[in-house]
């Protein structure tokens, strides 16, 4: 019974797609993508995975699916090396630049990414750095550390955001999302006019025009 039960999910692993893994993932991801693929190789380590490396690897596994970022290029000559058994191939990325788009169309290789992944990240991060500049934060934390608090009535005022005006040099969904953030101040914005879009609650300007 035992080796018919082997047997049976040895079997099993084979018929799961082959994966590569070339980033470090955490590892519950790692479990997830166990239940659905069989990872011949995941790159446990911080620093990009060698060209010579991917290439020996995908030389020596049945490599189905690879699962990369914009530090791995993905060009003929790997693709080649994939043989026609490469099935997929997906990048942690927001662009694909570092992909031959051509070359995987031609061999009928789907191509997933991750388009949005940071705007929210990137709009957070930006009001963020607004707040600790105009309320001068990262000053009041050294004074913080070094015991220098010589209070008087103006110490740290730093600058309100309410009524205040920002710029936004493009008015992608980037920018779009910092306004919709700074807005909560009860800004107003300004945006440099990259295109003959219009957004309405926002004065247009071009960067010549500046105050």
């Amino acid at each position: 019974n035992y080796r018919h039960l082997n047997i049976d999910f040895m079997s099993s692993i084979a018929k799961l797609p082959q994966l590569l893994i070339t980033i470090q993932l955490p590892n519950e991801y790692i479990d997830m993508l166990s239940n659905k693929f069989n990872i011949v190789y995941h790159h446990n380590k911080s620093e990009l995975i060698e060209r010579k490396l991917l290439l020996k690897l995908i030389d020596e596994n049945y490599v189905n699916a690879i699962l990369f970022t914009s530090g791995v290029q993905i060009d003929k000559e790997l693709l080649e090396h994939c043989g026609n058994h490469l099935k997929v191939l997906s990048t942690l990325s927001v662009g694909y630049d570092h992909i031959d788009v051509n070359e995987c169309q031609k061999r009928h290789i789907p191509i997933g990414y991750t388009p949005n992944v940071q705007t929210n990240s990137m709009a957070d991060l930006t009001v963020a750095l607004l707040l600790a500049t105009s309320r001068r934060l990262i000053e009041g934390i050294d004074i913080v550390k070094q015991e220098n608090w010589n209070w008087n009535i103006t110490f740290l005022c730093g600058k309100s955001l309410e009524n205040s005006t920002i710029g936004i040099v493009g008015l992608g969904k980037i920018g779009s999302k910092c306004c919709w953030g700074a807005n909560v101040f009860g800004e107003q914005m300004s945006r440099e006019q990259l295109s003959g879009e219009q957004h309405s609650g926002y004065r247009p300007i071009h960067l010549d025009e500046r105050k």
